[in-house]
């Protein structure tokens, strides 16, 4: 509660996070909070876990990708201003 910037990270399974991801995030209070998400993956795009997400978060979450190195989370976090 005492944050107001939250990042959650997840692998790509076909496409979608794990159902794991949602009943962690179910169980969360994320209202107030500026919410990014990310994903871990070898050959998915973060088009369907985006559509997951803001079905699960809201659509206000910001908008995810696929990362696989420092410079993809550094350009990440500098597109979505979530510095």
């Amino acid at each position: 509660t005492k944050y107001d910037r939250i990042l959650i990270g997840h692998p790509t399974w076909w496409g979608i996070p794990p159902r794991i991801i949602n009943t962690v995030i179910e169980k969360l209070d994320l209202s107030g909070k500026e919410i990014a998400t990310f994903s871990t993956s070898g050959g998915s795009t973060y088009d369907q876990a985006q559509k997951v997400m803001n079905e699960l978060i809201g659509s206000d979450v910001k908008p995810g990708r696929v990362l696989s190195s420092k410079k993809d989370v550094e350009n990440w976090l500098r597109d979505i201003n979530f510095k």
